[in-house]
């Protein structure tokens, strides 16, 4: 399915592709956790109010409302067309701007 320049995409984040980054600027609070052994997923609420999940090493074990640094590390990117909406009017999707470096 094509998407052209006036497109919106939902983009696909792997709990695996944010990561746990104590110098990043980007901040995110956690608000749930489950422990699974080797790690900790995390459920994390960026500044938008976005919730995104975020799988860290059982050894950074972070208390409910702190906050921590994360950043992305994403090596597949998956998007998906969003279904028609009216964009940018004060209602619809949430944009979260995010940059994507390598």
């Amino acid at each position: 399915m094509a998407c052209g320049k006036e497109c919106g995409v939902d983009v696909l984040l792997r709990p695996d592709d944010i990561i746990h980054d104590d110098r990043s600027a980007m901040q995110a609070e956690v608000v749930h956790k489950a422990f699974r052994g080797a790690d900790i997923l995390y459920s994390l609420r960026l500044a938008s109010g976005v919730r995104v999940l975020s799988l860290v090493p059982s050894h950074h074990n972070h208390a409910l409302g702190e906050k921590i640094g994360i950043r992305l590390d994403v090596d597949h990117v998956v998007a998906f067309k969003t279904p028609t909406r009216q964009f940018f009017s004060g209602s619809g999707p949430q944009v979260v701007p995010i940059t994507f470096r390598r």
